[in-house]
């Protein structure tokens, strides 16, 4: 069984390779909101182990990487306020989290103001 961190990880890293890969889709996702600085506030700030799981996965991996802890850290946090959980069909026994840029700015209020169905091709279907 591979660990969750690690799956975080690779989906921290999917995001910053768009900022060379596909700029336009990295400009969106940098648009969502992280709210660090509510969860700093109330003191529900727990970066540290995800950021360090992260980190140690990229250095492992990749040697010296190009992300500042900046990037890194504003990711995990989109990533931790924006993402929906993966659970379709055969994914059920191994849920991801999966990050909907378009559909989180429609969405986003702290309470939900859109219905949606996953489809089996993993695209969202707004009501």
């Amino acid at each position: 069984s591979i660990p969750s961190s690690l799956y975080s990880s690779i989906t921290i890293l999917r995001m910053l390779l768009t900022k060379s890969s596909d700029p336009q889709t990295y400009s969106r996702i940098m648009n969502l909101m992280d709210h660090a600085q509510e969860r700093q506030a109330e003191g529900t700030y727990a970066m540290t182990n995800m950021k360090l799981n992260v980190k140690t996965f990229l250095k492992k991996h990749f040697g010296e990487v190009e992300f500042t802890e900046c990037e890194i850290e504003r990711s995990i946090g989109i990533l931790r306020t924006n993402g929906m959980k993966l659970e379709q069909n055969s994914l059920r026994q191994s849920p991801g989290v999966v990050l909907y840029p378009v559909y989180c700015l429609i969405n986003h209020a702290c309470y939900n103001n859109t219905n949606y169905t996953k489809c089996e091709d993993l695209h969202l279907q707004l009501r």
